[in-house]
């Protein structure tokens, strides 16, 4: 993809996300989607996973302020729309893989919003996970157990 490309793409999808123009996430890992929109959060490394940190962007494209999502458990992204069963693959694949895993899921923004995203987790020095998603897609809500992509 060219840059003129990418850069159109990622201003499309910061619009659908209803991002500022600006948007930009400080120390963006170094493998990201062609759009290059990712966040971080990290969380304990044992059930119900508790959120420790998160970036600004992670709390910017999931809608919540630190103060209602830290101390909080990741769940709060498991709102109606959301594919546990996707969740449930991702962390069954960290734990078989000895603390890294990547999947396609999709959890639901503060505001009900479906996202779709690539989450990578990584086990941390400390035992935490930081997950990374990137690679997102805005997803309308058809009926409450159906979740299908905006074209």
């Amino acid at each position: 993809m060219n840059r003129q490309r990418h850069s159109d793409a990622a201003a499309e999808l910061r619009g659908q996300l209803g991002l500022d123009a600006d948007y930009t996430l400080a120390n963006k890992p170094k493998s990201t989607d062609g759009k290059g929109l990712t966040c971080e959060v990290v969380t304990t490394g044992n059930a119900p996973y508790t959120i420790k940190s998160a970036s600004a962007s992670w709390f910017k494209t999931w809608g919540f302020a630190p103060e209602e999502a830290v101390g909080k458990e990741i769940s709060v992204l498991n709102g109606n729309g959301t594919d546990l069963s996707a969740s449930r693959e991702l962390m069954r694949l960290y734990y078989a893989n000895d603390g890294h895993a990547s999947y396609r899921c999709t959890n639901v923004t503060k505001t009900g919003d479906a996202l779709k995203h690539t989450a990578v987790l990584e086990r941390q020095h400390d035992s935490s996970i930081k997950c990374t998603s990137s690679d997102f897609a805005k997803h309308q809500k058809i009926y409450p157990e159906t979740v299908v992509p905006l074209v």
